[in-house]
């Protein structure tokens, strides 16, 4: 007799606390400066490099790209740079004083900002979860009509991961995870920073199993 198939699904979920903060954030400067020379020759964004240092000496900052800003359209000794950089914080625990001294700068804007999550080692442990219950349901099933599991015919498995990472948008109230920056008509850079309790990102992870279990007496 051949075996019959039983098809099972299972979906494990759990909330995952950030690890880490990357900030992306632009410098407009007096100096065209190319690399991460900027972060010590360009007065504006040195500025800006003491400032987060005072409050995180951790934090590690990088020249991610650099576009220059002219009067006329061409590449002239008096040409403007407007820095993007990044900011990451490998921990959370003043992550607050640290955005407060980015949008306290002069001439800086908070262009978004990207958690940083340990997804790999979470994903393999829900994955094991998803199976057993998956394995659990099937025996559970097939022993109501008096049969067993004899064997597995195929499995395959996926994952929901959301996007968390928020952009700030010019001329607006954004209002994420507890920041609230606002924008004036007359100034677009941030005049406003009111962060409420400390910062923490999250998201639900969920892995999912589809599993093809092969069932005989």
């Amino acid at each position: 007799m051949e075996p019959g198939i039983l098809k099972v699904t299972e979906k494990v979920t759990k909330e995952l606390e950030a690890i880490g903060l990357k900030l992306h954030i632009t410098v407009a400067g007096e100096k065209l400066i190319y690399g991460n020379a900027a972060l010590e020759k360009c007065s504006e964004v040195k500025q800006v490099v003491d400032d987060v240092r005072k409050v995180n000496a951790a934090a590690e900052i990088v020249t991610k790209g650099v576009y220059i800003k002219s009067e006329t359209g061409w590449f002239t000794k008096s040409s403007r740079g407007v820095y993007q950089i990044e900011v990451r914080l490998n921990a959370l625990a003043n992550v607050n004083e640290t955005l407060g001294a980015i949008i306290d700068a002069r001439n800086v804007e908070l262009r978004s900002f990207e958690w940083i999550f340990d997804d790999e080692s979470v994903k393999m442990a829900l994955i094991k979860q998803a199976m057993k219950k998956a394995k659990e349901k099937a025996e559970s099933m097939v022993g109501e009509i008096g049969y067993k599991i004899i064997g597995i015919r195929s499995c395959s498995d996926s994952y929901e991961i959301p996007n968390v990472n928020v952009t700030m948008r010019r001329g607006s109230e954004i209002d994420e995870m507890g920041l609230r920056v606002r924008s004036s008509a007359r100034n677009t850079m941030p005049t406003v920073a009111d962060f409420g309790t400390e910062l923490r990102g999250k998201k639900e992870v969920s892995a999912v199993i589809a599993a093809e279990f092969l069932i005989g007496t």
